[in-house]
């Protein structure tokens, strides 16, 4: 029988505390020459011994850097004792961690030099969609007052603010990602694997939940969804071609069908979604009784939090439980829409007893169905607020301990003065003269893209000039679409809402760029989203500029959403005209 082990040579530096482990040396000659000939001469032994100390160091700090080790006692990080990452972790390979959460690929790529994981990557991509109906569900389906219990931390608790989706649809996809790469975790680590992974159990519901999802990842596969992926690309097409639809409505060529203002919804979850569903409520609905670690879903967080040279601090790991939270919140919400049953039948009356007591019928009175937020309120109490002793606990606390830390410990300084005018940032160097030009050229660049490109000025026709001394406003008008242009004081050389279309029509050269013949609009489509595409641009300079030359600087959400014009929504405008000039008001 084969030996199970093997002889090595070994030796060690130190004999206690950090970086005393043996490590591997090489062994002796054993050819028929005799034993290694050591230097005896005081100089050639020294320097054998330094080669073996640097060898055997560059080894250990090797070994260091992506193996996982407990730290010396006097090594205090308050964060690291409260989340317990390093006694769960310990002896794990970083590399090894950090390629279990990776996003999949369903096909082999050779530039990537990447397995196919068909399973995983149907996973991932189920975990994207239920997330994507789940914020659709809470725009569309749901009221204020599932809003209001979706968004509870405590057991008894009166929230104001309800839950509110993404303002951005597409940033859901950013916020998503905390989950699917946990989910690659579990499919990473149940199956068989040559590295060494963390401990966990699932429970036997999370087993089972867990099953049912590998089972309908390997049938989509298969092709048993195939209808349904044929569907969602359609939608995504029709989705893909409403913006040239709303562009032919404009220039009242094209006639739009009635009902095509807004893309079609997908009516329910696919089976792989529901399957996903289930298994992330499964890992929610977890009661931890003795360890937190006991928890499937805490020792995925975990692996969340490590990085290539570290792990994840105050200021890193908050916005990713942030994230892992609000995306639960949706799936509870859409997990009581499935249970909930029609939307026709969620309604009930308020009053059970507006019968008579006295003609009661006893138990045969019939039961009637939980709503949507009777179920939403109870998962809540059961395993989404603080006294439930769930994963949602841990991560509200840990959360409310690593913004406790954050702010109170002083920002690390990366802003340096040199010389009198000369700015260190970070790996930036640069003097204010520099940095004045760089503006200079901005203000400079955007002027010309305004001008040229979007405008089409020459010198054959140049652009009217603005009559900046005539303009008028009246800061006090709220009505919806006022702004200064509207003030009957304010007097235009031409007709800005034409001018711009009429130039464009007067130029054959300039109307050929835009112009399609035999297509049903008569225009270049493609022509028009590049024109768009520079206007985003230009506006891009624009919101920099602003921002460097305006005073205080806004922050981004401020800026974004400055308005010339009062909105039915929005209310007053927050740029107005003043003594030959515009102002711009955030707040």
């Amino acid at each position: 029988m084969d030996k199970g082990y093997r002889l090595v040579h070994c030796q060690r530096l130190f004999s206690s505390r950090h970086g005393s482990q043996y490590f591997e040396v090489q062994a002796p000659s054993q050819d028929g020459e005799g034993p290694e000939i050591v230097p005896v001469d005081g100089a050639a032994a020294w320097a054998r011994v330094g080669e073996q100390m640097a060898k055997a160091w560059a080894d250990i700090e090797k070994r260091a850097q992506t193996t996982i080790q407990e730290g010396e006692r006097d090594e205090v990080n308050p964060w690291l004792e409260r989340t317990q990452w390093l006694p769960y972790l310990v002896g794990m390979e970083r590399p090894d961690l950090l390629a279990c959460i990776e996003e999949p690929v369903a096909e082999p790529d050779a530039r990537q030099e990447q397995q196919a994981e068909p399973v995983e990557a149907a996973i991932w991509a189920a975990m994207d969609g239920l997330a994507r109906f789940s914020q659709a569900s809470i725009i569309d389906r749901i009221g204020v007052f599932i809003r209001l219990e979706a968004i509870r931390t405590e057991m008894h608790q009166t929230r104001f603010q309800p839950l509110q989706p993404y303002m951005d649809k597409n940033a859901i996809v950013k916020h998503t990602r905390p989950w699917q790469q946990m989910l690659m975790f579990f499919a990473r680590t149940q199956k068989e694997h040559g590295w060494k992974s963390p401990k966990y159990r699932f429970t036997r519901r999370q087993r089972e939940a867990w099953e049912v999802l590998i089972e309908q990842a390997k049938r989509s596969i298969e092709g048993d969804e195939e209808d349904e992926a044929e569907d969602m690309d359609e939608e995504r097409e029709e989705l893909d071609e409403e913006m040239m639809d709303d562009i032919d409505e404009a220039i009242e060529v094209a006639e739009e069908e009635p009902g095509q203002g807004e893309g079609p919804e997908p009516k329910k979850l696919s089976k792989i979604q529901k399957a996903c569903l289930e298994f992330c409520i499964a890992l929610l609905n977890h009661r931890i009784t003795r360890r937190e670690y006991d928890s499937p879903l805490v020792c995925a967080l975990a692996v969340l939090g490590v990085k290539e040279d570290g792990w994840k601090g105050p200021e890193q790991y908050p916005p990713i439980l942030s994230a892992v939270i609000k995306i639960a919140r949706f799936m509870v919400v859409q997990k009581g829409l499935e249970m909930s049953g029609p939307e026709e039948d969620s309604g009930d009356e308020t009053d059970d007893d507006l019968d008579d007591s006295a003609y009661e019928s006893g138990p045969s009175q019939r039961r009637r169905p939980k709503g949507c937020l009777q179920l939403v309120q109870k998962m809540m109490d059961r395993f989404m607020v603080r006294g439930s002793h769930s994963p949602m606990q841990w991560m509200l606390d840990l959360r409310t301990y690593g913004l406790k830390i954050h702010y109170n410990t002083t920002t690390r300084g990366h802003v340096e003065w040199t010389n009198g005018d000369e700015l260190l940032y970070k790996e930036l160097h640069f003097s204010m003269a520099q940095f004045r030009g760089m503006v200079h050229g901005l203000a400079s660049e955007s002027r010309r893209l305004l001008t040229e490109e979007l405008m089409f000025s020459s010198k054959a026709a140049p652009v009217p000039a603005v009559p900046w001394e005539s303009i008028r406003d009246n800061p006090t008008d709220e009505r919806p679409g006022w702004n200064f242009l509207k003030d009957h004081r304010t007097n235009m050389p031409v007709n800005g809402e034409r001018w711009l279309f009429e130039r464009v029509g007067e130029s054959a050269s300039i109307r050929s760029r835009f112009m399609k013949p035999g297509t049903q609009s008569g225009v270049d489509r493609q022509a028009i989203e590049r024109y768009m595409d520079r206007v985003v641009e230009f506006r891009e300079k624009l919101a920099v500029l602003m921002h460097i030359t305006g005073g205080q600087p806004a922050r981004g959400p401020e800026l974004l959403s400055v308005r010339h014009s009062n909105t039915v929504q929005g209310g007053h405008r927050n740029q107005t005209c003043y003594q030959s000039g515009n102002s711009v008001r955030t707040d």
